[in-house]
């Protein structure tokens, strides 16, 4: 074994008896400096300065600075000039054919669908009839006229019934096998 080495120094071995943390240059005593640790420090306010104090305006002022209230009347131009958010629609089934037959007394229609099905649908007067994306009436429904009807769930009453142009329908129809 290497014979231990001596300390140049001096001072006395190192030990958990004799280990002192060193001292704050700030703080000599270990007690104030403690007690100050424990303190939170004074904040000084900011310094104001005439520029940042003339550029915030009061709540007052603040107030004033803003646009005037629009009329009623501003209001409803401005309403009327844009359009209405569009109505959540639920999720529709839809069948494309042929208008087979219609029945105004039972409130039914049949359709004549590719494959030799012809489905029996409902409607009532909540059903909405289009062509062309405009309102029409049931009576400008013809036999033979090629058609969508959208429904909900599994019951076959028709929420909306879609005239199509005979164009559209041929490729429709070219889609299905």
């Amino acid at each position: 074994m290497a014979a231990p080495e001596a300390d140049p120094s001096g001072q006395p071995e190192l030990t958990i008896d004799n280990w002192m943390p060193k001292q704050s240059p700030v703080h000599a005593d270990p007690a104030t400096a403690v007690s100050a640790a424990a303190k939170p420090a004074a904040v000084s306010p900011p310094k104001e300065s005439t520029a940042a104090t003339a550029s915030v305006p009061t709540p007052t002022e603040a107030k004033a600075a803003l646009p005037a209230a629009k009329s009623p009347q501003d209001r409803v131009a401005v309403a009327d000039s844009t359009p209405a958010p569009a109505v959540a629609r639920p999720a529709m089934n839809e069948m494309t054919g042929r208008l087979a037959s219609m029945d105004a007394d039972d409130h039914t229609f049949r359709m004549s669908l590719d494959g030799d099905i012809h489905p029996q649908l409902d409607y009532n007067k909540d059903t909405v009839v289009l062509f062309g994306g405009r309102r029409i009436s049931l009576a400008d429904l013809n036999e033979g006229d090629p058609i969508v009807a959208r429904y909900v769930g599994k019951d076959l009453m028709a929420r909306e019934i879609e005239k199509l142009g005979a164009s559209a329908f041929s490729k429709v129809s070219q889609l299905t096998p």
